[in-house]
């Protein structure tokens, strides 16, 4: 298979066609072999690019962060209610939240405290909630506790 559409027979001279097979493995075993290695590289640096995507969306303990302006008016008001101390419409608001999945950092029983989030529309509590804990930090959920993503204030 020699001729002028052939790369391999156009710069180079073979004295047998043994010769030329030779030559063309030896090009397909060093031009081509790092072929698996490339496509490896490749799903490294996927991975890692969406690795630290993921990871600027979080915070130290490994939460999903959310700011104070992308929470729904109901959850700034209820914030504002917590920050001055009640009242509070709900007689639940404030009770100790048990934590008993663990989905948020482990904490001493009675460190975390739960607070309604009105849902419009919704005849009971609804799902959303607001989370306080000892220190300070406060996380929402608008799953029923099924994820928490923590306040940045």
């Amino acid at each position: 298979m020699t001729g002028a559409g052939d790369p391999i027979a156009r710069t180079t001279q073979y004295s047998s066609p043994s010769q030329r097979a030779c030559y063309t493995a030896f090009l397909y075993r060093y031009e081509y072999s790092d072929v698996p290695a490339k496509l490896f590289r490749l799903f490294l640096c996927t991975i890692f690019l969406f690795s630290s995507a993921w990871a600027a969306a979080r915070n130290d303990s490994g939460t999903v962060t959310v700011e104070l302006g992308a929470l729904p008016p109901e959850a700034r008001q209820t914030l504002m209610l917590i920050d001055r101390g009640g009242p509070f419409p709900y007689r639940r608001d404030g009770i100790v939240f048990q934590n008993r999945e663990r989905r948020l950092p482990l904490r001493e029983r009675g460190c975390y405290r739960e607070y309604t989030v009105p849902t419009p529309g919704s005849d009971d509590r609804g799902a959303r909630r607001i989370i306080t804990a000892c220190e300070g930090v406060q996380y929402y959920t608008s799953n029923h506790y099924r994820s928490f993503r923590r306040i940045l204030r």
